[in-house]
């Protein structure tokens, strides 16, 4: 009895944050270019039953005054200092496996968001109808081949008359929390991340206890 109870207490919240941070999450973007550049953005979460647009509804707050506080004098670095943080930094970059690792969350967290929908409409033309016709060829070339069915609502219409950037674009991209979050806690607790912080912690310690035996010299 004892067991399910605390078996409950300690899974169970677990469980509902894992469900919560499972539900998707969709960011819809909104960008109209005529004369002037206007973005809107609003955020759908559980299947758009919420939702929520910055600085939708709210007033501009007023300014809050700066507090004047007594500034403290700052410990100016030395060039050997700054050279031996440096040096410090490429060293712990230089950790076997970290860069792998680094390229692997990178990877992950690209393909955490999912674009959902992409339509677009612009008409383009620049001074040379020759560059015009150059840059429009060069635009089919890099979409038509690949045939990317979402690339392929993005039309684009060539000005050979007058030099003009204009148009809207709808994009949805949808993602899950859970796995910006499970990216993270991989990246954090793999092998070679643990090492790099293991040598930074010791480094630093190092440079403190230097320093501290430098402040108060031993007397002769």
């Amino acid at each position: 009895m004892w067991f399910w109870l605390f078996l409950a207490i300690v899974v169970g919240p677990a469980v509902i944050v894992s469900l919560i941070l499972a539900l998707p999450v969709d960011a819809v973007l909104d960008l109209d270019i005529h004369d002037k550049p206007v973005l809107k953005a609003k955020v759908r979460w559980l299947f758009g039953l919420v939702t929520f647009q910055p600085g939708d509804g709210k007033a501009a707050a007023e300014p809050a005054k700066p507090v004047q506080r007594k500034e403290t004098p700052k410990r100016k670095t030395g060039f050997a200092e700054a050279w031996e943080r440096v040096s410090s930094g490429l060293e712990i970059l230089k950790t076997k496996g970290l860069m792998r690792e680094v390229k692997k969350l990178i990877i992950r967290l690209i393909r955490s968001f999912k674009i959902k929908e992409l339509e677009g409409e612009f008409t383009a033309g620049l001074p040379d109808p020759a560059y015009t016709g150059m840059f429009y060829g060069l635009f089919k070339a890099v979409t038509v081949p690949f045939a990317w069915p979402l690339i392929q609502n993005v039309r684009l219409y060539p000005a050979f008359d007058h030099a003009v950037f204009e148009g809207a674009l709808h994009a949805v991209i949808r993602v899950r929390p859970i796995s910006l979050v499970w990216s993270v806690l991989l990246f954090m607790f793999s092998l070679p991340v643990m090492r790099a912080v293991r040598k930074m912690v010791v480094t630093e310690w190092r440079r403190s206890k230097l320093r501290r035996s430098a402040s108060y010299p031993s007397a002769a």
